[in-house]
């Protein structure tokens, strides 16, 4: 413990209780999902990529299916999985296993190291309770990886173990390229004993190294950073109306959706204050705030420049904006009555806890207007579960008719591996202006997907009625049968 310089001023065996609660709670979180089929982007592009891995042989080792160039690690991961042992949804399930422990675990260490126990303690609550957190525990994607190993590459940092934190950072790196937004926190955090040009170079070889990456992908590709094909990006040079959008969209799902308007309050307040006092900090307390005060501001400058913004995204700088709110509670409330700080501490992070927790499944009345988000909180699964519904229907009662459709049942109802069927059914794009109508076939309809709203127009201008309705919470699917009668009468799209 000695070589981390631990502190140890709680008793160790309060540490190991801390950390046996956080192992037992990340356990609790990941076991209902051990079964669950891939979904939306991890069906899309995590699915994908690992089986265009294995087609190609890991030659080119480049990530297909997304408008990023996205590092390979974690399709890498799963094609490995696939071709070392049974490809199952358990097996699949099991690479993200240590990834909650991993971020919840390292997010005690980085609060005790720099706010005490209970600020450990409070950072790994509030991360633990976040809606967005335990929705992506389940998804084998790549937001919660690369916060799990980006903030435990910090901590090693804080801990003084910086070639270890490099490996740490190197696998966020291999994750996703987002990781690169925390480089600030090393540089701004420095590190006894190393001058600001040491510090430089530091900070410069994971640059090095993902301009490699970025390099590689455009040899392979053509294409550095987003697809010339994306649908988003660097839209607002074009209308201020469209960057103000972007600016209000990225404010409201960071700062107000699912409760997180209890951290942005005082995290203003605190802003607002240190503005005023930053003269008066220590060395310490102002290296510390410009740290977490620059990987908030790379952050929104770099969604704001791309345009696209999603609340999974956040996950990577959550830690770091409730770490800011901890740390403000903290200093500006202990110049009051002893052990005051304490208290409110205690009590704000078990209120946000509390709310949090209503947001994990938050209900609301049945969709009736298309909603092409994936839910950031657990109604994933109820979406998972009327696409299983219908997949279990279709392969059942239709195993030989043509599904029409779009986006996710395209892969789903396709791909077994995914877990929605045992065989593929034949699929068809909505977009397609024909119907073969002999055979009777299958249109799915479903408010997700853009493509969707072609579905829509299918069934509404042949007045057809479902035949199968599935409902999940607020989640719904229907399927309608298209026959000669109904083409009859449709026109062309």
């Amino acid at each position: 413990m000695n070589r981390f310089r631990f502190t140890l001023s709680w008793p160790l065996l309060s540490h190991l209780a801390i950390l046996i609660c956080l192992l037992i709670w990340s356990l609790a979180v990941w076991w209902p999902t051990r079964f669950l089929p891939f979904h939306w982007d991890s069906a899309g592009f995590v699915h994908q990529a690992a089986q265009n891995l294995l087609a190609t042989n890991f030659s080119p080792l480049i990530a297909d299916g997304s408008d990023f160039a996205h590092p390979p690690l974690v399709p890498l991961l799963l094609a490995w999985v696939r071709i070392s042992f049974p490809p199952d949804l358990l097996n699949a399930h099991l690479l993200v296993l240590p990834l909650l422990p991993l971020f919840l675990i390292s997010a005690y260490w980085f609060g005790y190291k720099l706010s005490g126990p209970l600020g450990g303690v409070a950072l790994a609550f509030l991360l633990g309770f976040t809606p967005v957190v335990l929705a992506e525990s389940g998804i084998i994607y790549l937001d919660l990886p690369v916060a799990a190993f980006s903030l435990t590459a910090l901590t090693l940092w804080l801990y003084r173990r910086p070639w270890l934190s490099l490996g740490f950072f190197f696998l966020a790196l291999a994750t996703k390229e987002t990781a690169l937004l925390l480089l600030p926190f090393y540089f701004f955090y420095g590190f006894n004993g190393w001058s600001r040009r040491r510090l430089v170079l530091y900070c410069l070889v994971p640059i090095f190294v993902m301009f490699g990456w970025f390099a590689y992908h455009a040899s392979v590709t053509t294409w550095w950073f987003i697809a010339p094909t994306a649908q988003f990006g660097h839209r607002f040079t074009q209308n201020l109306t469209e960057l103000l959008n972007v600016t209000v969209k990225i404010l409201r799902v960071s700062g107000l959706d699912q409760a997180r308007f209890l951290i942005s309050l005082p995290l203003i307040i605190i802003l607002y204050r240190s503005a005023l006092d930053y003269r008066q900090f220590k060395p310490s307390d102002r290296r510390l705030f410009n740290s977490l005060l620059s990987v908030m501001l790379s952050f929104g400058l770099f969604y704001l420049v791309i345009s696209e913004y999603t609340p999974r995204y956040l996950i990577l700088i959550l830690p770091y904006l409730y770490f800011l709110v901890i740390w403000g509670l903290s200093r500006w409330f202990a110049k009051l009555t002893p052990n005051f700080h304490l208290w409110l501490l205690s009590g704000y992070t078990a209120l946000t806890s509390l709310a949090f927790i209503y947001f994990w499944r938050p209900t609301s009345p049945l969709l009736t207007r298309y909603d092409f988000r994936p839910p950031s909180d657990l109604r994933y699964q109820n979406q998972i579960a009327v696409f299983r519904q219908a997949a279990a229907q279709l392969t059942v009662q239709a195993p030989n008719l043509v599904v029409y459709g779009s986006f996710p049942e395209n892969i789903y109802f396709t791909e077994p591996l995914l877990g929605y069927i045992s065989k593929p059914l034949t699929f068809r794009p909505c977009l397609e202006t024909t119907i073969n109508a002999k055979p009777p076939v299958i249109i799915v309809v479903h408010p997700f997907s853009p493509g969707q709203q072609l579905c829509r127009r299918l069934v509404s201008a042949a007045n057809l009625k479902p035949f199968a309705h599935f409902t999940s919470a607020d989640q719904w699917l229907e399927l309608y049968q298209f026959n000669a009668t109904a083409a009859a009468v449709l026109p062309t799209l």
